[in-house]
């Protein structure tokens, strides 16, 4: 009668197998081998550069923007009644403008953060 784990006097497993008590390259692995020179990490440091430069540049020209120095592509007819001084009309542009700050913000910490630590 066979319970299903084998009979008692059962052969034991064979040497060198996946029950074997030899040790393995599994559980001693090799050391690994360090580089003598440091990196510079040069290519993640000129992205991070770069990454700055388009978020300053991104938030040069929304002040530009800001102060009237372009012009923006809607323009929205005011009332008869009222003078352009007098009235302050929201445009895409406008209501955009504080989204996209966010993003050339966040542009700039994300390129300062690869300037300073570029490995992590």
């Amino acid at each position: 009668m066979d319970s299903g784990f084998g009979p008692p006097d059962a052969d034991p497993p064979p040497q060198g197998g996946a029950l074997s008590r030899e040790p393995s390259s599994i559980h001693n692995p090799k050391p690994k081998i360090q580089n003598p020179k440091p990196s510079l990490h040069l290519q993640e440091r000129f992205a991070g550069l770069l990454l700055i430069g388009i978020g300053l540049a991104v938030l040069v020209i929304l002040f530009a923007f800001w102060r009237g120095g372009f012009e923006t592509p809607v323009k929205v007819p005011l009332p008869a009644p009222m003078r352009p001084s007098m009235a302050f009309a929201f445009n895409p542009v406008v209501c955009a403008m504080p989204l996209i700050s966010v993003g050339a913000v966040g542009l700039i910490v994300v390129g300062v953060r690869r300037l300073v630590s570029p490995e992590s």
